[in-house]
Formats: structure tokens, C-alpha cells, sequence
């Protein structure tokens, strides 16, 4: 398998180095990790084990699928690596992050979470719209509605003209984690090519 191909089906998955409040979100992640794991899909996340990170790459590692983290060391007082990673990349801060994150990745996933899984949304989308990276999807988990509130936000910015159709095209909006394997894939062009 060349490294094109590799690249092709890794999925970046941001969500809270928290389990937050809904005891949904903790299952859903750990769901999620499992159906990407499970369809072939190389999982490339934030290398925490804590919080739903945590839950989701349980799911991967329970479906023995391939994991990346992208983790920076300052974080280490706060967030434990987590100890099943498949590899790791060392980086210097959260922008080299999210750069590394884009670089190795189709795509995004995002799980429930709080103001860092919205910073790396909306960097994976403006790397998109001024064509520094070319995801072809940026999927919203919809636990429990969760994602509500930011699709209206979206429509309004593309009704003020502040956002274009193509990147509005490649967002899907999700909560059955099956199906949304499903959508990430048929936007990937990639179905049924395991």
C-alpha cells in the first residue's frame, strides 16, 4: 500500500479532552472511533487519553484500527498521552498541530467538545477556503443535538455572502456514527474501496 493511499483514509477527529455533562457523549465517541476503525479508516486526533479523545481512541484500538496522535509536550500537565498510539508526532505547539493535523488527513470529524475542537473546525476550513489544504469533508458528530446551533450559524454566514457553497457543500451533519462513516466515504470518493 503506498503512502498516497494511506493518506487517503486518515481521518482527523477533534472533540473534548472532556467527557462534558451528557453521558451520550462518552458511548458516541467511543462508537465512532469503533465504526471509523472498523470501515479501514486510520484515526489522526490530538494523542490524549482523556476525556472523549480518550473514549474515541478506545473505540479505534477495540476495533484494532490504526491510530496517530499529534500532541504537544506542554500539554503533558494537563492531558496524559494516550499509551496505544500507533505513532506519535511531537510538536511544538497547537498551530503546528493543527498544520500537521490538515497535512496528514482527507478530512475531519468532530465529537462533541469545547473552544480548542472549534479552533481546529474552523482552521481546517480556512485552510481549505485559501487552498492550503484540500479536506474533502468536515463532518459534525450531532450527539444529541449538539451541532445545531453551529449549522444555523453556518447558513447565516452564507447568507451574508461570508462563506462559499463549496465549503458549506462538505460539512455533514450526523449522529448515527454508521451513517456517518457512510457520508464521510461517498464524499471521499472512497466507497467501497477497502
Amino acid at each position: 500500500m503506498d503512502e498516497q493511499r494511506l493518506i487517503a483514509k486518515r481521518v482527523a477527529v477533534f472533540c473534548g479532552s472532556k467527557k462534558g455533562l451528557n453521558e451520550r457523549y462518552e458511548q458516541m465517541a467511543f462508537d465512532m472511533g469503533a465504526a471509523l476503525a472498523k470501515a479501514g479508516w486510520e484515526v489522526v486526533f490530538g494523542g490524549s487519553s482523556s476525556g472523549l479523545m480518550g473514549a474515541m481512541a478506545s473505540g479505534v484500538m477495540h476495533q484494532k484500527g490504526r491510530l496517530l496522535g499529534v500532541y504537544p509536550p506542554f500539554l503533558k500537565e494537563r492531558e496524559l498521552v494516550h499509551r496505544s498510539l500507533d505513532e506519535i508526532y511531537q510538536v511544538a505547539d497547537l498551530a503546528e498541530r493543527k498544520k500537521v493535523l490538515s497535512e496528514l488527513t482527507i478530512g475531519s470529524i468532530c465529537l462533541p467538545g469545547g473552544v480548542g475542537t472549534m479552533d481546529e473546525l474552523f482552521e481546517m476550513m480556512t485552510f481549505n477556503s485559501i487552498g492550503q489544504h484540500n479536506a474533502r469533508f468536515f463532518a459534525l458528530h450531532n450527539v444529541h443535538g449538539y451541532y445545531d446551533h453551529l449549522m444555523r450559524f453556518f447558513d447565516q454566514m452564507a447568507d451574508g455572502g461570508f462563506v462559499s457553497d463549496q465549503i458549506l457543500g462538505r460539512v455533514v451533519l450526523e449522529e448515527d456514527c454508521q451513517t456517518m462513516v457512510k457520508k464521510i466515504e461517498h464524499l471521499s470518493n472512497l466507497s467501497g474501496d477497502h
